[in-house]
């Protein structure tokens, strides 16, 4: 998947909840910024998450976020890599030590959150896929 495919699934993506539907026009709007993808790019850049189920779908895996601390699903920053999918893959392997997973479906939820300021890097905004 490149760039110009996740635009296309994004225009197609429809969620029954209201908040989804106006974060498809600010992604679609930062996609237009050549280095959407960079952790470096403020005010916001794209990520990729997993949402890592049990074959029957009963059970689905977190990992605890460090610094939020939160469980959140497996995700992280593309860095460069427009292919969301691998994203996806490759951090839900990094942040379990789980590995082969099999990648079904297409975009499952759209979510644009705030990360809170460190001192080596501003507040900012995840664009995750």
């Amino acid at each position: 998947m490149d760039r110009k495919a996740l635009i296309q699934l994004l225009e197609k993506y429809s969620s029954p909840f209201q908040e989804e539907q106006h974060f498809k026009s600010q992604f679609l709007e930062l996609l237009k910024a050549a280095n959407a993808f960079q952790r470096t790019h403020l005010p916001g850049h794209i990520t990729g998450s997993a949402w890592v189920v049990n074959s029957d779908a009963t059970k689905t895996l977190l990992v605890h976020h460090a610094k939020l601390n939160k469980w959140v699903q497996p995700g992280g920053h593309a860095d460069g890599d427009e292919n969301v999918v691998a994203v996806a893959q490759r951090e839900a392997e990094e942040e379990t030590g789980l590995m082969n997973f099999r990648i079904e479906g297409s975009i499952f939820d759209i979510d644009i959150h705030t990360i809170p300021a460190r001192k080596d890097f501003p507040e900012h905004q995840h664009y995750d896929i």
